[in-house]
């Protein structure tokens, strides 16, 4: 899994990072992909821990950057360690009243204004 700093061009994130599996870049990462990257980015000598930006306080949230949006994770620690670790979600695509339709749905269809 690529790793690398993210860029002011992206969505600001803490660290952007790339996953293949096996043999192309998937658009998206996977959840344990995406707190295993932003974990690492807490632990001290860690690969790349150089290249993140680490938020200050006990409550981190650090967001991960993949090729088509980002996720949040959010870490509390005390005394150096990581003690629990979340994921932030939302429905705000939906309850801001957008649709985002695959390929497969729209195919011989019109675009409705």
């Amino acid at each position: 899994m690529p790793v690398g700093a993210a860029k002011e061009t992206d969505w600001g994130g803490a660290i952007s990072t790339r996953t293949s599996i096996p043999h192309r870049c998937h658009k998206t990462i996977g959840i344990l992909g995406g707190v295993s990257v932003a974990t690492a980015c807490l632990t001290p000598g860690a690969v790349r821990r150089d290249l993140a930006v680490i938020p200050k306080g006990a409550a981190k949230a650090l967001s991960v950057e993949y090729l088509t949006g980002e996720m949040t994770a959010v870490f509390h620690v005390e005394g150096g360690s990581i003690v629990r670790a979340e994921v932030l979600r939302t429905a705000r695509n939906l309850m801001d009243g957008v649709v985002l339709p695959t390929d497969k749905a729209v195919k011989g269809t019109q675009a409705v204004e």
